[in-house]
């Protein structure tokens, strides 16, 4: 995974666009050079243990359908699950890469993505970096408080067709619990926009 300064990076309608803090972007693409589809969980059991969560919490987050959640606090393990959007389209093509297990035991953040029937996971470390002016679009929804969007192509290029996560929204202090779902008790709802799947919490 590079960095990129590049507005003509597409992230992929499937990719996972982050935003961790004010500006901050990093991303993991899904398209047709890499994807995180690479790196499945092939047993959830022994991933739930080294993340010191239980099978069954993120099976139940799983059937909640909520599109992202927070199943542990620390280390923190964020589920996403790209099957609670419901416009968000199959992936337009992936490269056959031979699939890596990796070893996810340590203290760095941890995206289990949900899609299908499977479940895939990367650390925070193999996130690229995006330029904060390269989320443009992007960035307009985390300022109406967007905690999670599957965003479609736009005719602006930039910042758009992925999913958008953004952390700030989804965790202010006192939601720092060993479970807080994104739906949570902030007054969160589904909206649908102008093609944009979203869930949005209430202004503060």
């Amino acid at each position: 995974m590079t960095d990129s300064n590049s507005t003509s990076l597409e992230i992929g309608i499937r990719g996972l666009l982050i935003l961790e803090s004010a500006k901050n972007y990093r991303y993991y693409p899904d398209n047709a050079e890499e994807t995180w589809a690479q790196f499945p969980v092939m047993d959830l059991e022994k991933f739930a243990a080294q993340r010191g969560i239980q099978r069954q919490l993120v099976e139940a987050l799983t059937a909640s359908r909520a599109p992202i959640a927070l199943c542990n606090a620390e280390p923190r393990t964020f589920l996403v699950n790209l099957d609670a959007f419901q416009s968000l389209p199959e992936a337009d093509a992936r490269p056959r890469l031979t699939p890596i297990s990796l070893d996810l035991g340590g203290s760095d953040d941890v995206y289990l993505i949900h899609e299908h029937t499977r479940y895939y996971a990367i650390g925070a470390p193999k996130l690229g970096t995006l330029d904060y002016e390269d989320a443009a679009y992007a960035e307009a929804l985390v300022k109406r408080g967007v905690v999670a969007a599957a965003l479609p192509k736009n005719s602006i290029p930039i910042g758009t067709h992925c999913v958008l996560i953004n952390l700030p929204e989804l965790l202010p202090p006192e939601l720092l619990s060993p479970v807080s779902v994104g739906f949570g008790d902030s007054g969160g709802g589904e909206s649908w926009e102008e093609g944009v799947d979203t869930l949005t919490t209430s202004a503060p």
